[in-house]
């Protein structure tokens, strides 16, 4: 995998992380719509078990997959995120603000207060340098 593909990731699974949490969103509301019991009625079991108690369950095992999903997408971007902080201090801050913070490279450049030109080779470089140490380890 390429340094790019690999720093890509963090957006795909930011994407991932922002659609489950829209997925919990809709699930924490259907919790609203189950009807309560009327205890106030003497009631006759007509079928085995109680669809209740099996809607409810579901429920709950749903949104606990989806919490342990989030979770490990975001394990995995905080290990992403730790990898790119091995490339030096310059280069780890130019990838992190361009695949992190999602920012352009004019506008690190204004940031930064450098040079467009010299910000491009910089970004080169610490591309480079992740390709390198991505080759040499087993991070990926």
């Amino acid at each position: 995998m390429c340094a790019k593909d690999y720093l890509k990731q963090i957006k795909d699974k930011r994407e991932f992380i922002e659609r489950q949490n829209s997925r919990l969103k809709q699930l924490r509301d259907s919790y609203a719509s189950i009807p309560a019991l009327d205890y106030s009625k003497d009631r006759v079991q007509t079928t085995p078990g109680n669809a209740l108690e099996a809607n409810v369950c579901e429920l709950v095992e749903r949104t606990q997959k989806i919490d342990l999903d989030i979770i490990k997408a975001t394990l995995e971007i905080d290990d992403i995120l730790d990898t790119i902080n091995l490339v030096g201090s310059i280069y780890s801050q130019i990838l992190s603000m361009q695949y992190n913070e999602g920012k352009k490279l004019q506008q690190i450049a204004d940031e930064l207060d450098i040079n467009y030109n010299y910000l491009c080779q910089l970004n080169g470089e610490a591309l480079r340098r992740l390709s390198e140490l991505l080759s040499n380890s087993e991070l990926i």
